[in-house]
């Protein structure tokens, strides 16, 4: 019984916690937007939460008569995401209604997504796309550096192309137990005109298992632990009295 707890109390001081598993998906995390240029989108140059897009839209939002379709998904899990949540609430049909403003500028708006992998893991991307395309997409980690970069070869050229199509897939990328070792991810994305106002967003699936501190004992099991050497030390005294004697 002895040998039991002391064991058990072992047991409890050397097993450290579980790696934790962070969701990636644009919907599941606190994705940012910000619009980097173009004609002022209405909400100006700040850093806004990204909104989930849903909804059907007409294939180009200010050409009515166009065929309709839905932010497709090409992920599990993963949503589109914009800077406006009029970009997925167009109506359908011979005349576009929506609020103000209705639908982003054309411009560029970069998405970023930031966690603390400051004790190392691993992480890997499924994949990603924008409307109407991502120029660049690149995931960095704090004194670690650059550690996956997808970048359009030149003008006219998309490094993830528009809908449900996939470009891209990371493999599997280390994060190092590094300090302070933030990792961002960061995507440009392109919106066209419609002509007009036109409808874009970003999609983006992946995870990341991240590394955890030992668990630290409590003081009960401290108390447990020098107990259980007390008693097995005692224990064996004692037994070794009774075969001196015997």
């Amino acid at each position: 019984m002895l040998v039991r707890s002391l064991a058990l109390s072992l047991a409890l001081i050397a097993t450290p916690s579980l790696a934790a598993t962070v969701s990636l998906n644009t919907g599941a995390a606190d994705w940012q937007v910000t619009q980097v240029s173009g004609v002022d989108n209405g909400l100006g140059s700040s850093t806004n939460a990204a909104v989930v897009l849903t909804g059907t839209l007409p294939f180009a939002a200010n050409l009515p008569g166009f065929e309709a379709f839905a932010w497709a998904n090409p992920f599990g899990g993963a949503v589109w995401v914009g800077q406006l949540a009029t970009d997925g609430q167009f109506s359908n049909g011979a005349s576009i209604t929506c609020g103000s403003p209705c639908g982003a500028t054309a411009g560029f708006y970069r998405y970023d997504f930031t966690f603390d992998a400051s004790l190392g893991g691993s992480m890997i991307l499924n994949g990603f796309t924008g409307d109407n395309g991502v120029r660049s997409l690149s995931v960095t980690q704090a004194n670690n550096g650059l550690l996956y970069e997808c970048t359009a070869a030149g003008p006219g050229n998309l490094c993830a192309p528009t809908q449900t199509s996939v470009t891209a897939s990371s493999g599997v990328l280390s994060l190092a137990a590094v300090t302070g070792g933030l990792v961002t991810i960061s995507a440009l994305v392109q919106n066209l005109d419609g002509p007009g106002r036109n409808p874009s967003g970003f999609i983006l699936s992946g995870s990341a298992d991240l590394n955890q501190r030992q668990a630290v004992p409590e003081p009960g099991q401290w108390a447990l632990l020098l107990l259980g050497f007390g008693l097995s030390g005692a224990a064996l005294r004692a037994r070794r009295r009774s075969l001196a004697a015997a």
